[in-house]
């Protein structure tokens, strides 16, 4: 923090109690004194009625990610379609791995 600058904690905390959110939502007014000196509820009430102090509208989050998602399900088959997809075609040597086969010939 530098040398003219006062820590506005304080306030912040109070203001964030009359507008019911939290500290992080608070914004307070550059370079205004008046914010400075309010040490009571009754002040900063005042500042927020003047727009000294202000609560910061609440984040809006895209749905395009969810709206995509939502396309790229709709597009693939159903579960009970792709259930035996995922079966090799081939010998033995295809549904087995080879060092299978090679332990079952070795070791029994």
């Amino acid at each position: 923090m530098d040398e003219g600058m006062v820590s506005l904690k304080f306030q912040k905390r109070l203001a964030a109690g009359i507008l019911q959110c939290g500290r992080g939502k608070v914004w307070l007014a550059n370079g205004v004194n008046k914010i400075s000196m309010t040490d009571f509820r009754q002040n900063t009430r005042k500042l927020v009625k003047d727009g000294f102090i202000i609560r910061k509208p609440s984040k809006i989050y895209s749905k395009s990610r969810a709206r995509w998602m939502k396309e790229a399900k709709r597009k693939e088959p159903p579960p009970h379609q792709t259930r035996h997809q995922t079966v090799a075609l081939g010998g033995a040597a295809t549904t087995s791995p080879n060092i299978q086969l090679h332990h079952r010939r070795a070791f029994t």
